[in-house]
């Protein structure tokens, strides 16, 4: 006879709100267990009893065909006592636990909703607001935990017959899908007077007129167009984005792949549950590079996530589909101020009545060398915990601010490290950005003990923290760089690294501008060791002006004076770097791109962060010739005990080749190569000094493919272990919230007491 076992198993991560409990009544169904599944606040409680061949096959599917939207990050299992005359598996109602809800993120329209969107025969066919538990709306629509709907903004719609039949069956796939809805019951589309289906063919013709169509989405409005030149710098003029590449949606993987090189990975993360905007190389018809940006061979596309979108979506191979916001703004997402904004910008609005209570953007990821790098983290993503079991389960709760460039902060419960979305550029979001910070304490139901903000003292947060009346402790930007990645990667608390902060700026120790530097020890105690020669900048804003940098390396003012918009600067900023007056000393390794850049004659002014490294890298790319040796590169050791990776040699070498003719993508490249290897000097120097082996890269200028992958081949070759971002934390400033928060933790570790 065989014998009966009794497991308890609980499982910890994404859980709740994708259809976990749903499909662990229905395995356990089909392996003729007894017992029950519920939520435990953020946790699935399962205790199943039965053979032990059904139990393993039962464990086995747990483990290999969850719901897509899940994500298991710890699981806990253990033989308990049986229970005679149980008779069947349950669902039984769900357990309260304080401080232990985990938000689910939004999730992209499944199969299975997909085909009966258009089945004539399904109640929902067409319509757009289809879902399940395994899609559909959750973060943008959660006012407060639990996660039901009388706490979301579904509230207001009363569920038909039908509706709440679907959502009491344990055996449907709807069963307690909190957004459920048909077009009896549920939210409805409008535009120019229309509703329901008629609304949304409003929009598709204006959309082929060739006109400017802002959309609803999960998460805020979209600004939406044909791919067609005239109606794009229509959109770029009246949205004031000059340059910068718009994104795309695309009808289906099978049109993407028509245009652009798609390959595994990057199907699988197209039509992941998080549908991202992937970062694609386009292909020998190269359609859309003048089309959407100039400066770059990759197209940023995105399938149709929602059943509204699929439904557009039909009638286009590709629309333009970017955010609807304004220069760093954050995303619109009110109806009224939609209305408002998009007056002048859209030719109609197609809306809907379902609220929207935080906005979200759509997140983007590209696959380099096969692995996800996620770089701007929202929809889909967030907000997803990272468990780091180094620090404890009774962690106390931090929350950490983050940088003002691609704000977004991180707060943990215990060992869970909760990052927000992306929220805009901080001097333009901080209503919503605070706003946030309060709905994620309620939600994980945390207070924070301290805040760790960025060194730099005119962030616009500062007040805001002071006025919490917490404690508050700096953290130096590009440590929290290395400690984002050494989070990511989950390394031993006590673990010693290298570090490399490649990136634009951030406030020094030493009171100047830093972003290329090398640190060794402890995550919590990283001591600087070599840096970037530093340039003279003006104070101010150089960033937004390459050839700035380019007069701050030693380029010639003449190499300008065809530029009417910056000629008549050169002489006043000349006289202001040599005099060192009003001045400011910056290691920053993206104003080295710029200058490169505005050397070449790519770029003199920038128009959005990082256009000028963006050109410099396509450039580079097509290179015909890649083998040249690199400029010369040096390290010197300074009177204050650090190294300094000399740079000067590189742009003598650029001046030079420029005299003898040598062509710009050579250039670029050699570029490129050289301060990969001077990068690699630094970093064996701080091997020799210290003894570490593990070397960890983080910074936005790590967004460059070329460099990122020409450093870690260095370093590899070196035999460095080498650790870099992947598909949970941004190597760029979206990451380093979660950075400050580790450095934080560490102070409570090093002193032994807490700070408050």
């Amino acid at each position: 006879m065989t014998s009966t076992k009794r497991l308890t198993i609980s499982l910890f991560g994404t859980v709740q709100g994708v259809g976990f409990r749903p499909f662990v009544y229905r395995i356990a169904c089909e392996n003729n267990l007894t017992g029950f599944v519920k939520n435990r606040g953020g946790i699935v409680k399962i205790e199943a009893q039965g053979s032990a061949e059904n139990l393993n096959n039962f464990t086995r599917e747990l483990k290999e065909k969850p719901p897509k939207a899940s994500n298991i990050v710890h699981a806990e299992s253990a033989e308990i006592a049986i229970i005679e005359d149980e008779l069947s598996f349950e669902i039984i109602k769900s357990e309260s636990a304080e401080n232990s809800f985990t938000p689910p993120s939004d999730i992209a329209m499944c199969e299975r909703c997909r085909r009966e969107l258009f089945d004539k025969n399904n109640h929902r066919y067409r319509y757009p607001f289809i879902n399940c538990t395994e899609c559909g709306s959750r973060l943008t629509i959660i006012k407060s935990a639990p996660y039901d709907r009388a706490q979301t903004t579904m509230a207001g719609f009363a569920m038909c017959d039908d509706c709440k039949r679907e959502y009491e069956n344990p055996l449907n796939r709807r069963y307690h899908a909190e957004p459920i809805a048909c077009e009896k019951c549920g939210p409805s589309c409008f535009c120019d007077g229309f509703s329901g289906e008629a609304a949304i063919s409003r929009a598709v013709e204006t959309l082929k007129q060739g006109k400017i169509v802002a959309i609803k989405g999960i998460g805020g409005y979209h600004l939406c167009c044909k791919v067609e030149r005239g109606v794009i710098g229509d959109l770029r003029e009246k949205k004031g984005r000059d340059a910068k590449p718009f994104a795309l949606m695309a009808r289906n993987t099978a049109t993407v792949q028509k245009y652009l090189k798609v390959s595994d990975a990057e199907r699988k993360m197209l039509e992941s549950a998080a549908a991202p905007i992937t970062i694609l190389a386009q292909n020998e018809h190269n359609f859309f590079r003048d089309l959407l940006s100039a400066d770059t061979d990759t197209v940023g596309v995105m399938l149709p996530y929602t059943p509204l979108h699929t439904l557009i979506m039909e009638e286009f191979d590709f629309l333009v589909v970017t955010s609807g916001n304004f220069g760093g703004e954050a995303i619109i997402f009110d109806d009224e101020s939609a209305k408002n904004a998009f007056s002048d910008v859209a030719d109609t609005i197609l809306s809907h009545n379902r609220p929207i209570f935080a906005p979200i953007d759509d997140s983007v990821a590209r696959i380099f060398e096969g692995t996800p790098q996620i770089i701007r983290r929202a929809r889909g993503f967030s907000p997803k915990p990272l468990i780091y079991e180094e620090i404890g389960s009774n962690s106390p709760t931090i929350l950490a601010a983050g940088a003002q460039m691609k704000s977004a902060f991180a707060i943990n419960r215990g060992n869970e490290l909760f990052l927000s979305q992306h929220i805009g550029e901080l001097e333009n979001v901080l209503d919503a950005y605070t706003r946030e910070i309060e709905r994620y304490k309620l939600m994980l139901g945390v207070e924070p003990e301290a805040v760790a903000i960025d060194l730099h003292p005119t962030y616009s947060y500062r007040e805001y923290f002071e006025n919490l009346g917490l404690k508050t402790v700096e953290v130096q930007h590009h440590r929290a760089h290395i400690a984002s990645c050494f989070v990511e990667n989950r390394l031993k608390i006590d673990e010693k690294v290298i570090g490399i902060a490649l990136d634009g700026i951030g406030f020094g120790d030493d009171g100047t501008l830093w972003g290329g530097e090398i640190f060794f020890g402890n995550i919590w105690d990283l001591t600087r060791v070599a840096h970037l020669t530093p340039i003279t900048l003006p104070r101010g804003e150089s960033a937004k002006y390459p050839y700035i940098s380019a007069l701050s390396v030693g380029a010639d003012g003449a190499m300008f004076a065809s530029d009417e918009r910056v000629a008549a600067n050169i002489p006043l900023v000349q006289g202001v770097i040599e005099s060192h007056a009003n001045t400011i000393k910056c290691s920053s390794a993206g104003r080295l791109f710029d200058a490169a850049a505005a050397i070449l004659g790519l770029k003199n002014i920038a128009s959005f962060d990082g256009e000028a490294g963006m050109a410099l890298e396509t450039r580079a790319k097509h290179a015909p010739d890649k083998s040249a040796d690199t400029y010369a590169v040096s390290l010197e050791n300074r009177e204050d005990g650090l190294l300094e990776m000399c740079h000067r040699s590189i742009f003598e070498g650029i001046f030079a080749d420029i005299a003898r003719g040598e062509c710009i993508e050579n250039i670029a490249f050699k570029f490129h190569a050289s301060l990969a290897k001077l990068v690699t000097l630094g970093a064996v120097a701080a091997r020799e000094k210290s003894g570490i082996n593990i070397v960890l890269l983080s910074g936005g200028v790590f967004q460059n493919t070329l460099l990122w992958g020409l450093i870690v081949e260095n370093l590899r070759k070196l035999n460095f272990v080498v650790h870099t971002h992947g598909d949970t934390v941004p190597t760029n400033d979206g990451g380093i919230a979660l950075g400050q928060l580790l450095i934080l933790r560490g102070f409570y570790e090093v002193i032994e007491s807490k700070l408050l």
